[in-house]
């Protein structure tokens, strides 16, 4: 699915003009994003967020640095991903602090499920 999405991304990019504005790339990227986001809403893929014992590591991880590393203002756990809401603290970058996250809830979620 994410291969059709991207395809469609790229013709899309093909089909503009050599004169085109940046921001017409820009809203042919919004959208991929948009499709992407719309199909896992949907639930599809792996689901491990699912199982309640994964799912509550995340939100403890999620919690561990807030005030910290950034401020947490809400979240939610979908069946296969998360959305957030944070600012990062100074000296901390929206990078930095989600690479952290994800490969230390990925780490803990793979022990999880063995």
């Amino acid at each position: 699915v994410l291969l059709d999405f991207k395809r469609q991304q790229a013709e899309e990019v093909r089909g503009l003009a050599a004169d085109a504005k940046p921001e017409a790339r820009e809203k042919i990227d919004r959208e991929f994003q948009r499709q992407v986001e719309r199909y896992l809403d949907r639930g599809a893929g792996e689901c491990h967020l699912r199982r309640p014992e994964i799912a509550q590591m995340v939100v403890e991880a999620l919690l561990h640095f807030h005030q910290q590393h950034y401020l947490l203002d809400e979240w939610v756990v979908m069946p296969n991903h998360v959305h957030l809401i944070l600012w990062p603290m100074p000296n901390q970058t929206l990078s930095q602090i989600l690479r952290n996250r994800k490969r230390h809830t990925a780490r803990q979620a793979n022990l999880i499920r063995g």
